[in-house]
């Protein structure tokens, strides 16, 4: 664009000033005529904020602004040629950051781009604009002759509502291979949450025809609608009171988007569920990405941990950002420093400061590592470094600075959520005990060990891959740590379990994450027998086959669990030693796995019930006296046989009770998911002393595992040279068995707890 300071007259902006175009009434083909003038956010000024694609710099058109002509982009000028058509002949007052910033002034574009959170936030309203319609050639410089007819789907200031009609209307001159426009598409997302509950068909989903499915892919697709994929929308959205979409003269509320996306996974998920499978796969993800984009932008609650002492030093603000990173992480930006300036919006300190300020006068290395000292001084630990540090695109990072304009790894954000439940290292990092220069990181650690052996990646999310994968996972641990294999596979980390009526249901979105606990044993007995990706699937050709057991061993379980003529203090020790061979710990085969699904099936229904926090805190009870008293792992067993004896004879459960293959297949789903969040690219090794555990795929022999106070996790280092002994690069976080709770003291308890300073490049 050709912008000089003639164009924007009076004085320089002053700190809390913006400036804003007044967009003039005009006929279709007249001429875009806007005048320019300051406001102060202060004063509370109304004004609508545009939020477009720059689109290609080399298709330009004119606009006026004071009688002085500017070039800008072909997608700007149709922005505001359409707006000005569906205000039907009324000014209208606006925020466009290409003509309202003199882009050729470094300063003063910082200085608006530091105050970008507050003009959304402050907008009477965001205008999302997506482009042309469906099917147009983003470089085409035509403008149509004729204006296209106005649609508006909500009762606001723009018009009134406009019913579903499933008849396409007549397509706009110009190519649409689709044929539909998007009033069409408009339409079909406006009809979506319909008038049916969750639990009752909706028709509309499955029976969209394959000509609108295409349109729905493109409207919500590059390269026919980029700016789902910029890294800007994501404050530009989520920040204004009022948000309306525009795709040329159509509008609709952005509510409507959202309604549309939360109800399409509800019915998806539930009473639609058969109906979808019949469409073809294709059309199938065109719907499941609708609904992912647009939940994706739905503006996310603030993530600073309510434990979080400010005493620490720790704000809030920087736990947020640090999850907008990685959240965000694939999203675009021509700037690669927007990755990060594009998000400060979003977020400040405890104190309504902004974290960092957006300098353009440093280069993207500088912006990248700034950030890494930022997030750890801030939030008191390391979390920063759980991203994957080895997915670079640049090659003049250090080894500790996380590319943010390389995208992210498969559930590297659940990953991360899930690292917050340990505490290998407690405490606080601080200035004391890690220090930042230009290029290195001085650091006090603890080292754990070497890494000895290590094993394959994990690298594709295949249910074969993961099966041959997870086999040689399994021989190359050993019968010593065979018992822990289902913990380690996962991390030691599991959704929670919600009740069987919430299975289907939004509420199965909102459950949180939790250490694995002894009960959940249940949950990976369904899995090994009914994943495709597991090694032990009882039918490869039907893993949803349900296996009716009604006795084990010659024992009738649903009697012994529903306290029926069982005369239990006979029977513990039988009972005891079926159950340890049935859950699978001390072997597995496919008997075993069949004996462990079995019994396993029959416990999870009462697992899946409100009550069962009533065997939860007797359970714990029992594991305390336990743990005191150093009992063997058969009383603990006992003990929580007898007290879920007990109470499923209070319960009274029948004998119809048992798994439906709906549950037994979440299950399933439940473990499957948090298995690949721990495990795709990484792998499995043991260090010189046996221990066990999950490392990047970087990861080789020679290694060494270090802690480092405040750290969540412990972390692989490799030598920069052999013969340094305190040089390292740093590889990435790590799942370490036993050490993800205090490793620290463990250490201590071992006789290591020598603390030394170490240099990371």
């Amino acid at each position: 664009m050709d912008t000089s300071t003639q164009f924007y007259p009076g004085k320089t902006l002053e700190k809390d000033e913006i400036r804003c175009i007044t967009l003039h009434p005009g006929n279709w083909l007249d001429d875009i005529q806007c005048s320019l003038r300051n406001e102060n956010l202060l004063l509370k000024p109304s004004y609508y904020a545009l939020s477009y694609v720059w689109g290609s710099p080399n298709v330009k058109r004119p606009v006026w602004i004071d009688g002085h002509r500017v070039e800008v982009t072909r997608n700007l000028e149709s922005a505001l040629r359409h707006i000005r058509h569906t205000q039907r002949h009324r000014s209208l007052v606006m925020w466009v950051d290409a003509l309202c910033i003199n882009q050729h002034d470094k300063e003063e574009r910082m200085h608006q781009v530091g105050l970008m959170g507050r003009i959304y936030k402050s907008c009477t309203s965001a205008l999302i604009y997506l482009g042309d319609d469906l099917g147009q050639n983003p470089r085409c410089s035509t403008i149509k002759s004729t204006p296209p007819p106005i649609f508006h789907f909500s009762r606001n200031e723009f018009g009134h509502s406009v019913p579903f009609d499933s008849t396409p209307s007549d397509p706009y001159p110009g190519p649409c291979p689709v044929n539909l426009t998007a009033a069409d598409v408009f339409s079909y997302i406006y009809s979506i949450p319909g008038e049916s509950d969750p639990g009752q068909p909706h028709d509309v989903l499955a029976k969209a025809s394959e000509e609108l499915i295409e349109a729905l892919r493109q409207l919500m697709h590059a390269p026919w609608t980029p700016w789902w994929t910029r890294i800007w929308v994501v404050q530009e959205i989520s920040l204004p009171d009022k948000v309306d979409i525009l795709y040329g003269s159509v509008t609709a509320p952005w509510q409507m988007f959202k309604q549309a996306a939360f109800s399409y996974t509800v019915h998806s998920q539930s009473c639609c569920f058969e109906d979808l499978r019949t469409l073809p796969r294709d059309r199938r993800k065109v719907l499941d990405d609708f609904s992912n984009q647009i939940r994706d932008l739905v503006p996310i609650p603030e993530f600073a941990s309510a434990n979080v002492k400010e005493s620490q030093g720790v704000i809030p603000g920087h736990h947020h950002l640090l999850r907008l990173l990685r959240k965000f992480r694939s999203r675009k930006a021509t700037d690669p420093r927007d990755k990060i300036y594009g998000l400060l919006g979003l977020v400040q300190t405890q104190y309504g400061d902004t974290i960092m300020d957006a300098d353009y006068n440093l280069s993207v290395r500088q912006v990248y590592e700034k950030v890494v000292p930022e997030m750890i001084y801030a939030t008191g630990n390391f979390s920063v470094w759980t991203a994957e540090l080895a997915r670079k695109f640049r090659e003049d990072l250090p080894s500790w600075v996380v590319d943010w304009d390389a995208p992210g790894a498969y559930g590297t954000s659940v990953r991360a959520d899930s690292i917050e439940l340990y505490d290998s290292a407690p405490g606080v990092a601080h200035s004391e005990n890690i220090i930042f220069q230009p290029g290195r990181v001085l650091i006090i650690g603890l080292r754990v060990g070497v890494v000895k052996k290590i094993e394959d990646v994990m690298w594709a999310d295949s249910a074969s891959n993961c099966r041959e994968t997870l086999m040689k996972w399994y021989q190359f641990l050993g019968k010593r740590l065979r018992s822990q294999f289902w913990r380690i596979i996962c991390a030691d980390v599991i959704a929670e379990l919600v009740s069987e009526t919430n299975v289907q249901t939004e509420n199965q979105r909102s459950r949180g994450l939790k250490r694995t606990q002894l009960e959940d044993t249940a949950i990976f007995s369904c899995w090994a027998s009914n994943s495709m990706r597991s090694p032990w699937c009882l039918s490869l050709d039907n893993h949803a086959k349900y296996y009716t057991a009604s006795s084990v061993n010659g024992r009738n379980w649903r009697s012994f669990l529903a306290g029926d003529s069982v005369n239990f203090d006979l029977q513990r020790t039988s009972l005891i030693q079926q159950f340890t061979s049935a859950n699978g710990e001390s072997s597995f085969t496919n008997d075993s796995v069949e004996e462990s699904a079995a019994v396993h099936r029959l416990i999870l229904p009462a697992l899946l019930r409100p009550e069962f926090k009533e065997i939860l805190s007797h359970l714990l009870d029992h594991l305390k006296v336990a743990r005191s008293s150093d009992l063997s792992d058969t009383t603990i067993r006992t003990a929580f046989l007898e007290t879920f004896a007990g109470a499923m004879r209070r319960w009274g459960a029948s004998r119809s009770d048992r798994i439906s293959d709906k549950i037994g297949h979440y299950a399933a789903t439940m473990m499957d998911e948090a298995i690949m969040v721990a495990t795709l690219s990484r792998r499995l090794f043991k260090t010189s002393l046996g221990y066990c555990g999950l490392a990047p795929a970087d990861t080789q022999a020679g290694d060494e595992i270090f802690l480092f106070r405040g750290g969540k996790t412990p972390f692989v280092l490799r030598k920069t040279d052999p013969l340094l002994d305190q040089s390292y690069y740093l590889i990435g976080d790590c799942y370490l068995h036993d050490f993800m709770d205090n490793g620290v003291e463990k250490l201590a308890q071992m006789g290591q707890d020598k603390w030394t300073e170490i240099q990371i490049l």
